[in-house]
């Protein structure tokens, strides 16, 4: 759909949890063990590489929480700039496709086909 997360954004999220949990899985360990022995700086090793990956799952929530109201918006706007009420359904979702493929939203020339078709 047009409001999804970018392929390239869902790659790098991939990528960016794979290497914090990598990373960051020993060094909590070593922390850990550090801390319980009493080490009061070893708790930074162990809050900054669990925050890391927190924020790699929190980070698209916010952006879904934030971005619900301009989904609604920018679809009513569409609807109103092409008017969709005075046209055949089909034209006014090819006219769709290419106001979002122009604007950047499509991921390539498949997913116009997808709208249009």
């Amino acid at each position: 759909m047009y409001f999804d997360f970018r392929t390239e954004v869902l790659l790098f999220m991939r990528i960016w949890l794979i290497f914090a949990t990598l990373v960051g899985v020993p060094i909590v360990l070593v922390s850990l063990r550090r801390a319980m022995a009493g080490d009061s700086d070893a708790w930074m090793g162990v809050g900054i590489p669990v925050a890391l990956i927190a924020w790699g799952f929190v980070l698209p929530k916010i952006g879904n929480f934030f971005g619900v109201s301009e989904r609604d918006y920018l679809s009513r706007f569409v609807e109103q700039a092409l008017g969709s009420g005075n046209r055949d359904r089909r034209a006014y979702r090819k006219d769709v496709a290419i106001v979002f493929a122009v604007v950047g939203e499509l991921n390539g020339p498949a997913d116009a086909e997808t709208v249009v078709g």
